[in-house]
């Protein structure tokens, strides 16, 4: 299962980050979708600036609202829980909603 990358605007040393966003799907449902993003390395990292993750979302046919949980930020199974979601929908089939 691909987790899909969103590149950083700054040009400094960068650092990887996994995201889980919750936000609505392109059949208008409540999702998930995994993400990397590239923060600067030094500096405050929590500053980093989610429009360009946002931009890969809609790009990827996902809407707002989008609520971002970085690695750093997000309770110790959330990835986890979320990779096993991602998993289990897509063997699934793309149609179901596995959230009701």
């Amino acid at each position: 299962m691909p987790i899909h990358s969103a590149a950083s605007r700054s040009g400094s040393a960068q650092l990887t980050r996994t995201v889980v966003s919750a936000c609505i799907n392109a059949a208008g449902r409540p999702d998930f979708a995994l993400s990397t993003i590239s923060v600067p390395s030094s500096g405050p990292n929590l500053d980093f600036s989610f429009d360009a993750l946002e931009d890969d979302l809609r790009e990827r046919g996902y809407e707002c609202p989008f609520v971002h949980f970085d690695e750093t930020e997000a309770p110790p199974f959330l990835i986890r829980a979320v990779r096993r979601y991602l998993l289990l929908s897509q063997n699934r089939g793309a149609n179901v909603d596995v959230l009701t």
